[in-house]
């Protein structure tokens, strides 16, 4: 008699199986198709042999499309206040090709001064008032930096709320 194993059987995938798994993960949320692509080796441990042409057939039928993907995941960003480093990485951390981002980051290089105002502003107005002025500054450099504004287009904003 074998011991209890609390482990699930490896899962077999069929292409349909794969075809419904998918749609099932799209109709949850966007996916881009190497992102989606990954997700299915790594993570579900479909095969390549089945994966690849269920994603080609997705693009085909227009249900997948990086590029409207990477729109609205730059918009996402944006709402969020994320600086255009912020919003290069998660680009990458979901296997946005480069063509995208070249594509896109013009419009978020032009948007930095015109998207970094209203996020300081909102945080300097949450700032305890019982900080002194260098520590609001220091704090607000910190927030904005990390949100992945340039350190000048902080600076500068900085001086402007001086």
């Amino acid at each position: 008699m074998q011991p209890y194993s609390h482990k699930k059987a490896p899962r077999l995938w069929t292409e349909a199986s794969v075809w419904s798994h998918f749609l099932r993960k799209l109709g949850r949320r966007a996916w881009g198709s190497e992102e989606l692509y990954q997700d299915a080796l790594q993570k579900y441990a479909i095969p390549e042999s089945l994966a690849q042409p269920a994603i080609e057939k997705l693009y085909h039928m227009n249900i997948l499309d990086d590029g409207l993907y990477a729109e609205q995941l730059l918009r996402q960003c944006q709402r969020k206040g994320y600086g255009p480093r912020r919003i290069q990485n998660v680009f990458r951390t979901k296997f946005l090709g480069s063509e995208h981002i070249d594509r896109l980051f013009p419009r978020v290089l032009g948007d930095e001064q015109a998207s970094i105002g209203p996020v300081a502003e909102k945080k300097w107005a949450t700032m305890p008032a019982k900080l002194s002025q260098e520590q609001k500054e220091a704090r607000l450099f910190r927030f904005l930096v990390g949100r992945g504004f340039s350190s000048q287009a902080v600076m500068s904003v900085i001086q402007s709320l001086r």
